[in-house]
């Protein structure tokens, strides 16, 4: 989905649909390095069993909440 708005806003943009493309492709690249690797980081934990994937996500979940947390300064660091 967030590749769909980049691209229509990158469209908008420009006048030619080739620097229109350059556009999208900086604007998404630091975002789909950052997915790749984490999905290259997770892929052994995936192929290990099911177990294991649901221990990656609730680890992952933790994580991810305690970032929101320190960044909403609820809890300064």
């Amino acid at each position: 989905m967030e590749d769909a708005i980049a691209l229509y806003e990158a469209l908008v943009a420009e006048a030619e649909v080739s620097t229109a493309l350059d556009r999208f492709e900086r604007g998404r690249r630091e975002e789909v390095e950052r997915i790749q690797h984490a999905a290259r980081r997770l892929t052994p934990h995936w192929e290990l069993s099911p177990a294991a994937a649901e221990d990656t996500i609730s680890i992952a979940n933790c994580h991810r909440l305690l970032r929101a947390y320190h960044q909403a300064e609820v809890c300064p660091a």
